[in-house]
């Protein structure tokens, strides 16, 4: 970590980034990881503050150092918005949404709107803080059309005054969550109702 710190050629740290984190991929990961203090949590900070993400350093930095920095920020971002909210049915949601972090492909916070946006298999699915919203899902030019139009997401209307693909009720939110790995095609990694 200290060699990473002291990097400041780009081309270094992304050749160090991949040696550091390659094991970690190897050694399989857990949610413990993500904990301050943590090695792969202190690697990534400093790799996410030193280094941009763009085509060239992606192919020096290699898919399992990738994968280990996209999996920390999903874990991340998904603990940050839950515990924002801190209420059994959040509890429900975020146990729900942890299964598929193997195929969250990347996340966006909306602050503002209290809403997290998963994209999964071509789609977003945007999750709202407050209880008795809708999950809705995006197709993927429709999110872009979406982030086009709308400059800064400043309230939940601002994620739904769109054509979406689909909409999911959170008051059938049980209904629609045994349903989810039908539609995109994945098994969860446990299952949520004995994860509470």
């Amino acid at each position: 970590q200290q060699y990473l710190e002291s990097h400041q050629q780009t081309d270094t740290a992304c050749r160090v980034t991949r040696q550091l984190l390659e094991p970690k991929f190897k050694n399989g990961l857990t949610s413990a990881g993500v904990r301050p203090g943590q090695p792969v949590s202190d690697i990534v900070q400093m790799v996410i503050n030193k280094i941009s993400i763009n085509d060239r350093t992606r192919k020096i930095i290699g898919e399992p150092a990738l994968t280990v920095i996209r999996w920390w920020k999903v874990q991340r971002d998904l603990e940050e918005f839950f515990l924002a909210f801190g209420l059994q049915a959040m509890r429900e949601r975020e146990v729900f949404w942890r299964q598929y972090v193997q195929q969250i492909e990347d996340i966006r916070a909306f602050p503002r709107a209290s809403a997290l946006g998963m994209f999964i298999n071509g789609y977003w699915y945007i999750e709202f803080g407050k209880i008795n919203n809708a999950c809705w899902r995006y197709s993927e030019n429709q999110f872009k059309r979406l982030m086009a139009s709308t400059l800064i997401i400043n309230e939940e209307n601002d994620l739904k005054a769109h054509p979406r693909d689909w909409k999911g009720h959170t008051a059938n939110y049980k209904t629609w969550y045994k349903s989810f790995p039908i539609w995109i095609g994945v098994k969860p990694l446990n299952d949520w109702r004995n994860s509470r």
